[in-house]
C-alpha cells in the first residue's frame, strides 16, 4: 500500500495518470463519476463513470470530494497514518489541470455513511 505525502503526490499523480493512459484506458464519456443509481427511475442504469478505476473506489469516498469531475484515476493507500483514497479528477475550469485529492477511508467500512474526510486537495497540470 501505497503512504502518501505532500512532497510526493505530484509524482503519484503524474504516475496514475501516465498508467492510466498507457494501460489505454479512456476518458471520453462525459459523464460524471461516483454515484450508483439506487432505483429512481431517472438513470438509465449501473454506475455513472468513464472508466472502472483501480481500485473500485466506495460512494462516501468519491462524495468526500465534494467535486463532480471525471473520474481519471485513484489508488488506496495512507496518509499521515489514516486509511485514504488519492482520487484524481479532471478540472472541468481548466481542462490542462487535474484535481488530487486524499479522501479517508473509514467511511467505507459503514453500513450508512456520511462523505469520506477531505484530507488534502491540490491542482496540478495535467501531463
Amino acid at each position: 500500500m501505497s503512504t502518501f505525502s505532500e512532497k510526493t503526490l505530484q509524482s503519484e499523480v503524474s504516475g496514475l495518470l501516465t498508467k492510466t493512459k498507457k494501460s489505454g484506458e479512456q476518458s471520453g464519456s462525459a459523464k460524471p463519476w461516483g454515484v450508483e443509481s439506487h432505483g429512481t427511475g431517472t438513470d438509465s442504469g449501473g454506475v455513472n463513470t468513464l472508466v472502472s478505476p483501480t481500485p473500485p473506489v466506495p460512494e462516501c469516498v468519491a462524495q468526500g470530494t465534494g467535486d463532480e469531475g471525471t473520474l481519471l484515476a485513484a489508488k488506496k493507500g495512507t496518509y499521515q497514518g489514516t486509511g485514504v483514497y488519492l482520487l484524481v479528477l479532471s478540472n472541468d475550469a481548466d481542462n490542462t489541470k487535474v484535481t488530487a485529492y486524499i479522501v479517508e477511508s473509514a467511511c467505507a467500512k459503514q453500513a450508512s455513511s456520511p462523505p469520506g474526510k477531505l484530507l488534502l486537495t491540490r491542482s496540478y497540470a495535467r501531463s
